[in-house]
């Protein structure tokens, strides 16, 4: 049993921490893939097309964090990459097939286990929730709209609207203005160690390692869980 903090506000990333993205973004990317025939237009099996996609999207999501590229090209720069690898170089057809990805990427709702009765738990304990993503502002909210836990929240924070993307610190300093909530209140929870671990970290915060899938970091972390559930034991 881990010890009680004193928490008020609890700042969720929202993919691959709640939001399952590996399972709504393979289930969107297979509507795009049939819905316009890739198939026929590059003679590659959706696997291979899913596989490829996947590497180049991790690539340039990390580019991104790092504040190398930016918003408007990550939309397009995985998706073009990936077709020029299977011989069709086209930026605009590229950028139209980022576009339409991201518009069935939010209708997939898949949460991961638990997520729905742990919101429900901390709402009933009086904390704050907020969203702290990385993600791009219409996109969430449209996915946790979807989803049906968009109402659990008081605050939506994007790198998109801000233009600062998590490690950097002030992406966390705008979060405690917005929600007025002190650092010493305040607790991150996400899975992704260079960014989410490695950010609060950057902004003196108490930090949750989610490692759904048991992969250990170096990065400083307050507690770590492999299931949403033993979240429960921390607040």
């Amino acid at each position: 049993m881990m010890p009680k903090i004193p928490i008020k506000h609890v700042f969720f990333d929202l993919d691959h921490t709640l939001w399952d993205f590996e399972t709504n973004s393979f289930a969107a990317l297979q509507l795009l893939f049939e819905s316009v025939q890739l198939d026929v237009k590059l003679q590659v099996t959706f696997e291979l097309f899913h596989l490829r996609y996947s590497v180049h999207n991790h690539y340039f999501w990390k580019e991104y964090s790092k504040g190398l590229i930016s918003q408007s090209e990550l939309r397009w720069k995985r998706m073009f990459t990936t077709l020029v690898e299977f011989g069709l170089d086209d930026k605009k057809y590229a950028k139209q097939l980022g576009e339409m990805y991201l518009e069935l990427l939010p209708t997939c709702n898949q949460l991961f286990p638990y997520a729905l009765e742990l919101l429900t738990y901390l709402k009933s304990k009086s904390y704050s929730l907020h969203i702290l993503s990385n993600g791009f502002e219409q996109v969430q909210h449209q996915k946790l709209t979807f989803s049906g836990i968009k109402p659990f929240f008081d605050q939506i924070i994007t790198s998109d609207k801000i233009q600062y993307a998590k490690p950097h610190r002030k992406i966390f300093d705008f979060a405690l203005e917005v929600t007025k909530a002190h650092l010493t209140e305040s607790i991150m929870i996400g899975d992704n160690p260079e960014v989410d671990l490695q950010g609060a970290l950057n902004a003196g915060m108490q930090s949750v390692y989610m490692d759904h899938l048991d992969r250990p970091t170096t990065i400083h972390h307050t507690y770590r869980v492999n299931h949403l559930q033993e979240i429960q034991k921390i607040l």
